[in-house]
């Protein structure tokens, strides 16, 4: 994994604890109401990216590596979804344009 010593030497890993720091502040926003299951998401998906990380580093092979932050990735991606606001309401609207263009879609 090249010259670098440490996963924290790493500005992907760096990146990846800012986010859970702003997660936790964000979190602070949330009304009551969102406190618990929403929250619960937004920690558990900003945690696992500079967690995979270096769990991924810790394995020791390139190949570890890229399966880890492939993970990582995912996690990053489920942290932004959960946080676009209206996303529930613009992929119904996207479902129902594909359902009237492709009437083999409408069971989507």
């Amino acid at each position: 994994m090249g010259l670098t010593k440490s996963y924290k030497d790493l500005n992907i890993w760096s990146k990846g604890i800012d986010i859970v720091l702003a997660t936790y502040q964000l979190i602070k926003l949330l009304p009551e109401q969102e406190k618990y299951s929403l929250a619960n998401q937004l920690r558990k998906s900003a945690i696992s990216v500079p967690s995979n990380i270096a769990e991924g580093w810790g394995r020791g092979s390139n190949n570890y590596f890229l399966q880890f932050l492939r993970i990582s990735k995912g996690s990053l991606i489920e942290d932004v979804s959960v946080l676009i606001k209206d996303e529930e309401k613009m992929i119904n609207s996207f479902i129902k344009s594909l359902s009237r263009e492709k009437p083999e879609l409408k069971n989507i």
